[in-house]
Order: structure tokens, then sequence, then C-alpha cells
């Protein structure tokens, strides 16, 4: 098994965790945001990594099968977007698996997703490195429109992987040899209980500040601050939400004991009955 990262934050019980993940990893101009916020947090508080979980159609002009999402475009936008990738995993933030294709999976057999998460990881294996220079494996995982089944958690333990993040819900179990993470739901200020991802806050006409609010009141809970957010800019105020959030971690670093794992990070912290 080969882990992701370059290492790992010093855990303290009594630090709070912010955990940023974000769904995509199209857009080199957003590549480009996400390694300058590690760095500022690195700067800040000495460690930071990110999960992103990316969909290995954009590293190629053309595949065999349908892609929901389109391909990579042309080779110098293909270049550059794995050149991006690589480096984000040379400052340790962590790549994780979010399929080939970004299809509807939620009835899909064992063997169907064994042949989109095990061709993915070819791909992942044939154009990225990890950090000793060996093919690159991702350990984690989210799914297309949260959509899965335990068909998927078998394939996913099969392949090697070690945790899962998506079905929603605030809370953390084991389940076909795969360690299963909840995508929190947050409260809004009218007290309703919203997905903390930034489709379901543009969806639902979540505004910057409202945001702001809903941040600091999952901040002030017992668990860790799990934040997903895409690699497209939504917004309903004059703050995108990757603006909104960036200026949230970077003012909690300046003022407050707060540490920023990956997800893979935080698997490796938790203790989970077997």
């Amino acid at each position: 098994m080969i882990f992701l990262g370059t290492g790992k934050s010093e855990s303290n019980e009594t630090t709070k965790k912010i955990i940023l993940c974000f769904d995509g990893n199209k857009r080199p101009e957003k590549w480009r945001e996400v390694i300058d916020l590690g760095e500022e947090l690195k700067d800040l508080r000495g460690y930071a990594s990110f999960s992103v979980y990316g969909n290995s159609c954009f590293w190629y002009q053309n595949a065999k099968g349908q892609s929901e999402i389109g391909w990579g475009g042309s080779k110098e936008e293909i270049d550059e977007r794995i050149e991006l990738t690589q480096r984000a995993i040379d400052l340790g933030h962590e790549f994780g698996n979010h399929t080939v294709r970004h299809l509807h999976g939620g009835k899909w057999s064992y063997n169907q997703w064994a042949e989109e998460l095990g061709e993915f990881d070819e791909h992942a294996a044939e154009v990225l490195k990890n950090k000793d220079g060996e093919p690159y494996h991702c350990l984690g995982y989210r799914a297309p429109f949260l959509e899965w089944n335990d068909e998927m958690l078998k394939a996913l333990s099969d392949l090697g992987y070690l945790y899962d993040i998506s079905p929603p819900g605030d809370f953390v179990r084991e389940s076909m040899g795969i360690k299963v993470i909840g995508v929190p739901m947050y409260t809004r200020d009218n007290g309703s209980k919203i997905l903390g991802m930034d489709y379901n806050w543009h969806f639902h006409k979540v505004s910057d500040k409202e945001l702001e609010r809903m941040l600091e009141r999952e901040y002030k809970s017992k668990n860790p601050l799990i934040v997903s957010l895409h690699f497209s800019d939504w917004q309903h105020g004059e703050k995108n939400y990757f603006e909104v959030v960036r200026d949230f971690m970077i003012s909690k670093a300046k003022s407050e004991e707060v540490e920023f794992p990956s997800m893979i990070d935080y698997y490796r912290s938790l203790k989970v009955e077997e």
C-alpha cells in the first residue's frame, strides 16, 4: 500500500481539525488557488494538506465509453493539468479517486465498479508519481453524485482503498473492509440541515454571509469541520464559496490552535471499533 502525502500533521486531541476536500480536477486556475492556499496555511500553521478527488477523463483527449463531464481538451491543457496535479502531490496534498467518467453508479454491479475504479487506478499510475517516484495509487474515494452501494465498497476494498467519503451524515463506520466517513450536515440560520457541500449551498441559495455563520457553528462542534467544495466557483453573494472558506481558514489559522489534515491524515487518526 502506498501512502499519498509527504507527511502528516502532528495530531493534538485538543486542536480543532479543518479538513478541506474538493471534487474535480479540471481547471488549472483552481489548482493554483488550492496550492496557494495550502502554502499560505503552511506558513501560518506549519502543515496543511487538502484532499482532491479527481476524474481521470481529464488526462486524456478521448477514451472508451461515455463521460458525463467530457474529456481533457488539447494536449497542452492535459499536460498542464497533470503537471499541477503532480505539483500538489509533491507538496503533500492527497489526490483521490472520483472515477474516470463521473457516471451514475448507484445501481452498478461489483464488476461495473471494479472496472471503472480499476481503470482509474491504471490511469493514475500511468501519469502520476508518489513521493518516492513510484506509480501513484489513491487510498481515498468519493462517488460521483454521492451515489454508492455495497458493491462499490467491496470493489474499493479489493483494489486496496482505505476509506470512502460518499454517504451524507455525521458518522464514521466500518463496512466491507472500508472506513466510510459521512459527508456532514450543516445547520442553516433557520435551523434546517443542509449538506456541507458547495453545490447544495448553491442550489439552496445560501449567501456568503450565511455560509460564514454556518462554518462558525460547525467549527464550534465537537467534530472536525469537513468542508466539501468543487473546482467550480458557485456563489450567492459578493464572494464565491471558495473565497468564503479560504478566508475562514486563514482567519482561524491566524487566531486559534487549528490544524489542516487531509482526509487520509484524518483516516489514520480514527479509532473505530472493528
